[in-house]
């Protein structure tokens, strides 16, 4: 039926012989810890790069990207630059990656999210985890929404993991309560759609995408 009305003129179904992503959720995580091809990133540079990369793939070009728990999963690299650097460098990013691609979601953790309370930042579980790392967070969060304040080409999503929400709000913010109960254990969002992690486990949300297909 679907096909007919396309064929007639009444609805367009887009790319109807070519499926491609239409939105994909990054691992940041993954890439931290193990790079590409086994060279882990030494560096928040490195790390971008390696980013960039990615979102030049032809396979991903038109599709929405979503950076899931952002300021946690840089944090490691980032533990040791000052504030102002730190800005230096979130600024490079976020301008570069919409340089590169348009559709683009920065998810950002407020408060300390359940999950990566017994996580390792490192390949190998270890007695760390990026309860370490919640103060660089933190930080992260803060410079974050500052510079993405007035970004119109960059939505942030802050996902809330406390009882309090943030002192400002702006425009292309969306806020995501994640101490509802009906809201599974870290549940991803991009663009309209949410990924929640029950179907497949957290750590297999943070690379997942939604396919267009006929």
């Amino acid at each position: 039926e679907a096909i007919k009305l396309h064929r007639e003129g009444d609805i367009f179904i887009q790319n109807l012989s070519d499926p491609r992503i239409l939105n994909f959720i990054h691992d940041i995580r993954a890439l931290s810890i193990h790079g590409t091809n086994g060279k882990v990133p030494q560096n928040l540079d490195e790390l971008f790069e390696l980013l960039f990369c990615i979102l030049r793939k032809k396979e991903l070009q038109g599709a929405k990207h979503s950076f899931e728990s952002f300021n946690y999963f840089i944090a490691p690299l980032a533990k040791d630059l000052s504030p102002t650097v730190l800005r230096e460098k979130l600024k490079y990013f976020f301008d570069k990656v919409t340089d590169i691609v348009s559709n683009v979601y920065v998810s950002l953790e407020f408060g300390m999210p359940e999950y990566l309370e017994s996580v390792s930042p490192t390949f190998f579980k270890t007695e760390s985890s990026y309860i370490a790392y919640s103060d660089t967070a933190e930080l992260i969060l803060n410079e974050s929404m500052k510079l993405l304040k007035n970004h119109k080409d960059i939505k942030t999503i802050v996902k809330i993991n406390t009882n309090q929400v943030p002192s400002e709000v702006f425009t292309s913010m969306y806020l995501a309560n994640m101490k509802l109960a009906n809201c599974p254990l870290n549940t991803s969002f991009v663009g309209t759609v949410a990924f929640g992690s029950d179907w497949r486990g957290w750590l297999t949300t943070l690379r997942v995408g939604e396919i267009q297909n006929i």
